[in-house]
């Protein structure tokens, strides 16, 4: 690339049958990365807060699998996007704590009501869930166990560090480290 090809526009140029990127494009292309990695790590502080969120609002909740499920869907006007549909099992009760009128069964859990309870609540974030544990071009299948047990002293706070929930509920994923000190 020749020095004159070398301006602050971000451009490609091709030159002998190769793309060659400017400093400007390839700068560009560098922020982008990093923003996009910032992101993905603020997607799982998202999922930790709501994922706390939820054992908050039920506190007779001591865990369950969520089953992410993903695919590509494409509209009338021919753009493809990624659908995600999360599904609920496996829901556990906490020894001792009241159950709620919704999900009690005789003083017992209904599994299919505490099930219909909670994708309800997680109907409208699944995609963002979702966007926490997987790529944007991925559509693979996930299924997250979630304890209460690995947040419970997170959950006794006035206030809860999404990314500090999330790297304990999920301490083995790439983006579970704090990205910062909690507030």
């Amino acid at each position: 690339m020749s020095a004159d090809q070398n301006f602050a526009t971000p451009t490609y140029f091709l030159s002998g049958g190769k793309f060659l990127l400017n400093d400007a494009g390839q700068k560009v292309n560098s922020e982008y990365e990093h923003a996009a990695a910032e992101k993905r790590k603020l997607d799982a502080t998202w999922a930790g807060a709501l994922l706390a969120r939820l054992f908050i609002d039920h506190p007779w909740l001591a865990g369950m699998t969520i089953e992410l499920r993903a695919s590509a869907v494409t509209d009338d006007d021919g753009v493809t996007f990624r659908s995600v549909v999360a599904s609920v099992s496996d829901v556990i009760h906490v020894d001792g704590v009241p159950l709620a009128e919704s999900v009690d069964a005789a003083g017992n859990l209904c599994q299919d009501r505490a099930t219909d309870l909670l994708e309800n609540v997680l109907q409208d974030n699944d995609a963002d869930l979702y966007a926490s544990f997987a790529e944007p071009h991925e559509y693979d299948d996930i299924d997250l166990i979630v304890r209460r047990d690995a947040i419970a002293e997170l959950l006794q706070g006035e206030q809860i560090d999404g990314s500090v929930a999330f790297a304990l509920l999920f301490s083995d994923h790439v983006h579970a480290a704090p990205s910062g000190p909690s507030a």
